[in-house]
Order: C-alpha cells, then structure tokens, then sequence
C-alpha cells in the first residue's frame, strides 16, 4: 500500500476541545479534485488497527484514485478528549470534515462517508446535517438501525447467556455431594473429561 498512498499521521481539535488522532491516506496519482472518503470507525477499533485496509487496498486498483481520512474518536487510541453522551462522537466525525475541508479544499457536501457499525451511526447523523441534495455518497455497512435496538438485542442476549448460565448452576448444586463434604461424586464421568451432572 504505501506505493499507492502516502500516509500522514495530524491531530485535529474538536470545537470542545478533544484532540483526535487522524490520518490522511493520499493517493499518488489523485489530482486537486479527487474524491476524498471519511472513514468512520466501528466500535472498539483503532485506525492503527486499519479496520478498513481491505478498502483501500481495493481502491487502489482502480481507475479513479481517491483519498481517504481515518481518525480515532475521543478516548479512543492517542485521542483525548471526554466522551458523555453519543452527540461527542458527531462532533468528532464533524471536525474531521472541517479538517478536511481545510486540508483538501473539499465541500463538507462533497465528502464521502464511509461507517461501519458505530461508524455508521455516526455517518449517517454526519450526513443528516448537510444540504439537502448533497452530492456525497454514504456507505453503511454492518450498522444497526437504532441505538435502542442495539440495547434490546444486547439485553436479548444476556437474558439468554444468563439463563444458559444459570442453567448450568442449578445442575451444579443438584450434583451429588460426598457425605463427608470433602468431594464431590461425579456421577458418570472422570477427571479431566466432561463433568455429568444429574
């Protein structure tokens, strides 16, 4: 990749304050009008940790070469900041488009906006906020509809991880003891193999 991209590694400070981590992904033969995309993060993922790698490897074999900027939200890698509400995580994705405005000369309403799950999210309120009949392309990918329905399905599964769990518990404690109390009897199994419980 780096014969395709030059790589530029900035900080960029947020209206509140936070500083972010970001880096500037510049194809070598894109011209002054070359499409830029904004890469949003998903959850629990750095841009040192090149989430989307594979896009820019893709890219980079195409015809049209384009730009990309990568950025860790606050709290997130090198980025500082304090994260209290899901709104900072806008203001992040909104400094980097004013980043990018300032560094390339590109439109806000001309960026592309690339979020996968959190990233998303986030584009798509980012993308929310620009002129209607804006020209920028927005791709979602893995995302989810609303963040309640995240906290449902999350709480969905802890409900059924907690009753496997649970599960498992009420069978452990009708195992038979030893009378003496000092071992337990394992009916129908060994050491070292699965443990059978009644």
């Amino acid at each position: 990749m780096q014969e395709t991209y030059r790589m530029d590694e900035t900080s960029v400070r947020t209206p509140d304050g936070a500083i972010l981590s970001a880096y500037c992904f510049r194809h070598r033969l894109a011209g002054p009008d070359a499409r830029i995309v904004l890469l949003l993060n998903p959850n629990g993922a750095t841009s040192a940790q090149m989430p989307f790698h594979w896009l820019l490897e893709e890219m980079a074999s195409r015809d049209t070469p384009c730009n990309f900027v990568a950025f860790n939200y606050r709290t997130v890698g090198t980025s500082t900041g304090e994260l209290t509400r899901a709104c900072d995580l806008c203001i992040d994705a909104d400094a980097m488009m004013q980043f990018i405005e300032n560094e390339f000369g590109t439109s806000r309403n001309e960026i592309a906006l690339y979020g996968w799950s959190l990233g998303g999210a986030v584009a798509a309120e980012s993308a929310a906020k620009l002129q209607p009949g804006s020209a920028a392309p927005i791709v979602l990918e893995r995302t989810f509809s609303t963040s309640s329905k995240v906290v449902i399905s999350g709480l969905t599964a802890l409900h059924q991880i907690g009753q496997f769990f649970l599960s498992i518990i009420v069978r452990a404690i009708q195992c038979e003891l030893d009378p003496a109390g000092t071992t337990y009897s394992l009916v129908g199994s060994s050491i070292g193999k699965a443990v059978v419980l009644n």
